[in-house]
């Protein structure tokens, strides 16, 4: 059973770097007829990507069968509006082998795609980092690669982990709009390292973290060009 991907299950960050000139020149264009300016560049360094190297554990519960297993998810590769994560996943709360092994990118800290798809585009990306940090109240909505999201800022709360450390986070909803039956996520971000903590997968499942750690050197890290990061790759390409 493989977990859900956060705002992309049913559609679907190394610098933003695009070799392709008309690509970004129609995305800059794109933007401003959205009411955004080639200003929204100089709003990214308000977004600062979780560390590479932070894990957080994770219980998943299937909301179905009552079932419980655990993620592992890890920050691999970095960039100034972007995060690759590495999610492990166990079947059963105690299997110490991972049962699968997948990577996703979230763009300033809420706008999430699989690395299995197409990554989203410039005026995608310039919207996300116009919108972060989102607040209690804030709508935007955003074309993923043909599919509309609306991403929506719901509430501020704590989040305790075991350790008794505690994090404010703000829960943001995805929902798909413009079709009959929309598929809806939360997720609730740290503040303090702009990732996630907690993840509601519609109907079918959730996370809640339970141990988070950075570790003492990126020695021992995998180079990610080293990983099958797939769409992701480009990422990293400079």
């Amino acid at each position: 059973m493989a977990v859900q991907t956060k705002f992309s299950a049913t559609s679907s960050r190394k610098r933003f770097w695009v070799s392709d000139f008309m690509k970004l020149t129609a995305g800059l264009m794109l933007a401003m007829l959205s009411g955004f300016t080639p200003a929204a560049f100089a709003q990214s360094a308000t977004y600062t990507p979780p560390p590479v190297g932070l894990t957080v554990s994770l219980v998943y519960e299937d909301l179905h069968f009552n079932d419980f297993s655990r993620v592992e998810d890890t920050i691999v590769a970095n960039g100034e509006d972007f995060a690759v994560h590495q999610s492990t996943f166990y079947d059963g709360m105690f299997s110490l082998s991972p049962s699968d092994t997948s990577y996703y990118v979230e763009f300033s800290g809420f706008l999430v795609s699989s690395c299995e798809e197409d990554m989203p585009d410039v005026a995608a990306r310039l919207l996300a980092e116009n919108a972060f940090p989102i607040q209690v109240g804030d709508v935007v909505n955003i074309d993923v690669n043909g599919t509309n999201w609306r991403y929506t800022g719901l509430e501020k709360r704590e989040h305790s982990l075991l350790n008794g450390e505690t994090h404010e986070v703000i829960v943001v909803r995805g929902e798909e709009i413009g079709v009959d039956d929309p598929y809806i996520e939360e997720i609730a971000l740290s503040t303090r390292w702009n990732s996630y903590l907690e993840a509601l997968y519609g109907d079918y499942g959730k996370e809640t973290a339970t141990t988070a750690w950075l570790p003492s050197s990126a020695y021992g890290m995998p180079d990610p060009n080293s990983l099958n990061l797939s769409k992701c790759a480009v990422l990293l390409d400079r």
